[in-house]
């Protein structure tokens, strides 16, 4: 353990679109030529890291089919994830402790995950009684943390397809409630910024495309809106086989009736 009187700096983690861990000035992150099953031992014991996580617990969760003797192949990755953690010169027993066949993460080690800021982050924004350009700042802080899905790099693993997709759910929700925030405050540029990489998040979610749309008709791009429209709905019939709904045929009316009044406008005035 750390010795008494040491002050050991504040370790921040990422799984928002990344992993790495950064540990004074030092980082590991998972674009490192290592093993897969490292990495996914040491996000689960992150994802953990509020508790012990016993050998059983390890094993039925993480690779129970793989080997034979998943024991000794436990106590393998974990050696030699402790090797892979060295670059960020940890004192005492680093930050993975075993005590009595279970592992935990060593509390010396406080951490800032940016999927518990994020989160808490939101929980903070939805406060009914702060000011709503408090709101509006939360949720933008939120939403700058979130980078991408939960790990994508182990995104085929089991146990993180419920961790991502709450995630993701909680991103969509925060992304949706900031636009109805912005809308009010007549502020379509911000809601433009935001959509767009909410987009590149997640390019199948049609009410992010409604939103967009709508906020480029307000600001008078009528040609950026008429051609969302058009990348939406490909996008949409390609992967899902759905055509527009009547949301989006009402945007697209709209822009054509602005763009036929503008045109009598332009006639009127030329004459």
């Amino acid at each position: 353990m750390i010795g008494e009187g040491l002050t050991v700096a504040t370790m921040k983690i990422s799984v928002l679109g990344k992993f790495s861990i950064e540990y004074n000035g030092n980082v590991v992150a998972d674009d490192l030529n290592r093993s897969r099953k490292m990495w996914n031992l040491l996000a689960f014991i992150v994802m953990n890291h509020n508790s012990a996580i016993t050998q059983s617990r390890f094993i039925d969760s993480l690779w129970s089919d793989d080997n034979n003797n998943p024991i000794n192949a436990l106590k393998t990755q974990l050696f030699r994830t402790r090797e892979m953690l060295k670059p960020l010169e940890l004192d005492g027993e680093g930050c993975i402790l075993s005590s009595r066949g279970a592992y935990s993460w060593n509390p010396d080690y406080e951490i800032i995950l940016d999927a518990e800021v994020f989160e808490e982050l939101i929980h903070d924004a939805e406060n009914a009684s702060l000011p709503v350009q408090d709101k509006i700042n939360k949720y933008l802080e939120a939403i700058k943390l979130y980078k991408g899905d939960f790990i994508p790099k182990l995104s085929g693993e089991v146990w993180t397809i419920p961790i991502s997709a709450r995630y993701h759910s909680i991103y969509l929700d925060a992304v949706k409630k900031l636009c109805v925030l912005l809308e009010d405050e007549n502020d379509s540029e911000t809601i433009i910024k935001v959509i767009l990489k909410a987009i590149e998040i997640d390019n199948l979610d049609e009410k992010l495309h409604c939103i967009l749309i709508t906020a480029y008709i307000r600001c008078d791009r009528y040609k950026d809106a008429l051609e969302h429209y058009d990348s939406a709905t490909n996008i949409l019939y390609r992967n899902l086989g759905v055509n527009p709904s009547e949301e989006l045929r009402a945007l697209y009316s709209q822009i054509m009736d602005t763009q036929k009044s503008l045109e009598t406008d332009l006639a009127i005035i030329q004459e």
